[in-house]
């Protein structure tokens, strides 16, 4: 019992940890697509 138990822990820690690489980067992406879209946006307006 005490086994699956620490096995099932660690497969959600390691689900917890992807999640969090996942959002971090898609996270990233959008505020580097956002910067670029402004910046198109300050180019054609000056």
């Amino acid at each position: 019992m005490h086994g699956r138990l620490s096995r099932w822990l660690l497969l959600v820690g390691w689900c917890m940890q992807w999640l969090i690489k996942c959002a971090t980067c898609i996270y990233c992406c959008m505020h580097v697509y956002v910067e670029m879209c402004d910046r198109s946006i300050d180019a054609s307006t000056t």
